[in-house]
């Protein structure tokens, strides 16, 4: 079931898990990219409170490979609404320069709760609480 969309992202949820996808959109800029994750904080906020959702995957695997700065700090600013819930979250990364530029500063946010995987099975295991 679709709980959230935007420019260029979607939320569905399924069997407990929700899973946002985000992907490239070329002709957005830095700032336009930064306004659609403030976004998706926002609907991710509100997916966190749901007790039919026990688990997250943000899948940014079609993402832009480098981001901005403010879009970095919600990107963590996500990992740490789901540390604050208690729910896991699978952060879904390509090799290469985007998993070696985000992992650190999104794994500060969720010390306890957040996950890192470049495989969409292992992550939503990790979400669903199944590892």
């Amino acid at each position: 079931m679709r709980v959230g969309e935007g420019g260029n992202y979607s939320i569905d949820l399924d069997a407990g898990v929700a899973t946002l996808r985000v992907w490239r959109r070329p002709d957005l800029t830095f700032d336009e990219g930064a306004r659609l994750a403030v976004m998706i904080l926002d609907d991710v906020r509100r997916i966190s409170a749901r007790t039919d959702a026990r688990g997250f995957v943000m899948d940014l695997r079609e993402a832009p490979a480098l981001t901005g700065k403010r879009t970095r700090a919600t990107l963590a600013e996500i990992v740490g609404v789901f540390e604050a819930a208690k729910k896991p979250i699978s952060v879904l990364l390509a090799q290469g320069v985007q998993h070696a530029t985000l992992t650190t500063p999104l794994s500060a946010s969720g010390p306890t709760t957040a996950r890192f995987f470049t495989e969409p099975d292992t992550a939503r295991a990790w979400a669903a609480g199944i590892d």
